[in-house]
Parts: C-alpha cells; sequence; structure tokens
C-alpha cells in the first residue's frame, strides 16, 4: 500500500507539475491572444474611426459636387443667354454697318452733286458778270 501511495504521490506531483507548467504555458498563450485581441480592436477602432472620416469627407465631397453641378448648370444657362444677345447685337451692328454704309454712298453722291452745283453756280456767276460788265460797256457806248 505504501508502495501504491508513493506512486500515487509520485504521479501527482509529477501531474501538479506538468499540469503547472501547462497552466503557465496556457496563461503565457492567453496573454499573447490578449494583447492579439487588443491590438486586433485598436486596429478594428482606428479602421472604423478613418471610415467616418472618409464617409464625412465623401459626403462633403458630394455636397461640393452637387453644387459644382447647380453652378455649372446656371453659367451655361447665362452663356446660352449671353451668346443668344451676342448674335443679336451682331445682326444689329450688321444692319447699323449696311445703314451707314448706305448714308456714306448718300453722302458721297451728295457731295458730288454739290460739287456740281458749285461748278455750275460758278459758270453761271461768271456768266452773269460778264453780261453785266457788256451790258454796262453797252450802255456807256450808248451814251
Amino acid at each position: 500500500v505504501s508502495k501504491l501511495n508513493s506512486d500515487v504521490t509520485h504521479w501527482r506531483s509529477r501531474h501538479e507539475a506538468d499540469s503547472i507548467q501547462h497552466s503557465d504555458e496556457l496563461e503565457e498563450a492567453k496573454k499573447r491572444l490578449q494583447a492579439r485581441l487588443q491590438e486586433a480592436e485598436e486596429a478594428i477602432e482606428a479602421t472604423q474611426s478613418k471610415c467616418s472620416s472618409l464617409e464625412k469627407t465623401k459626403q462633403r465631397l458630394q455636397t461640393e459636387v452637387e453644387e459644382l453641378s447647380l453652378d455649372l448648370e446656371k453659367a451655361n444657362n447665362a452663356a446660352a443667354v449671353l451668346d443668344k444677345k451676342q448674335r443679336m447685337l451682331d445682326k444689329q451692328l450688321g444692319d447699323w454697318r449696311q445703314k451707314c454704309e448706305e448714308l456714306l454712298a448718300e453722302v458721297e453722291s451728295c457731295q458730288k452733286e454739290s460739287r456740281q452745283h458749285a461748278a455750275e453756280l460758278f459758270k453761271l456767276k461768271t456768266t452773269y458778270e460778264e453780261s453785266v460788265e457788256q451790258s454796262e460797256a453797252l450802255r456807256r457806248e450808248n451814251k
């Protein structure tokens, strides 16, 4: 019986030593896993924070894109209105140029006619003066 008791004690102490060693190994493994878990949780938290930040940035950029799209649409509409006005002004300018050319032609015609009348007037004046001189000369002779 004492041999059995000593065997039991021996196996018990050996088993306890193995259990303690195994328990220590498990404890170390548990600590390593907890550290890895902590790192993973921190990484998840950092990733979630980054995702949240990116989502806010995305929302802000979407708002800016919508505003820029509205601004572009307004600018395109304004450009179309200005283009239409420009075409109208170009047409008016063409009409005014044509009128101006017509008036210049009329002025040139009037100036030409005026020069002709002035030349004719000069001839008539000269003829009149010659007639007056002849008339006076005849009066003097007749006296």
